[in-house]
């Protein structure tokens, strides 16, 4: 290969790194309904674009092909939550906040855990990190607390807030209904 085994160990560790690189594009921005797919796309083109590089890279050396398929399940891992994401797209709830919580979670930085339930006793889960968290700490606003009716546009694989909206406050009756839905559900 032209240049020699150091350019070769180059070109792989910029691809390496250019892969992980990729998760910035969903963890950085503050992600809207209108342009969340550009972000995930690009994501998907830097990662799955360095893992065909670092592919054919490796076969131009002679690399054996359980080095290839490693590195090729490496990077569809790498890109599994933003794929499923793309497919799905975001996700709709409208419901009451049962779990909120916000803080510093350790190794991954600013976390926000997040729990809507639904008019059938469905709670839908969100764990948000670094920018992310506080992107979904400034949609919610007043409505990050508990017993608050809200409207959430979610990318759940990726832990991403895209919309949020306080709705009318939560009255009692509303609130014990779905207690008494979420214990039935349970048992």
């Amino acid at each position: 290969m032209a240049g020699g085994p150091r350019f070769a160990g180059l070109q792989i560790a910029l691809i390496v790194l250019g892969g992980f690189g990729g998760i910035l594009f969903t963890w950085l921005p503050a992600m809207t309904p209108d342009d969340w797919s550009e972000w995930v796309g690009c994501r998907l083109f830097l990662q799955l674009g360095c893992t065909a590089w670092l592919v054919v890279l490796l076969a131009l050396r002679g690399s054996r092909v359980r080095e290839i398929v490693g590195v090729l399940a490496f990077g569809l891992l790498l890109s599994w939550n933003a794929l499923r994401s793309l497919v799905a797209g975001p996700v709709v709830v409208e419901g009451i906040v049962v779990e909120f919580q916000a803080g510093h979670g350790g190794r991954s930085g600013f976390q926000v855990h997040l729990g809507v339930q639904d008019g059938r006793a469905t709670t839908t889960r969100l764990t948000a990190v670094w920018e992310q968290g506080r992107h979904a700490i400034a949609l919610l606003g007043a409505c990050a607390r508990k017993d608050t009716r809200v409207r959430v546009t979610l990318l759940v694989p990726l832990g991403a807030m895209l919309a949020a909206e306080c709705l009318d406050p939560v009255s009692v009756t509303e609130r014990r209904r779905a207690r008494e839905a979420a214990k039935l559900r349970q048992g």
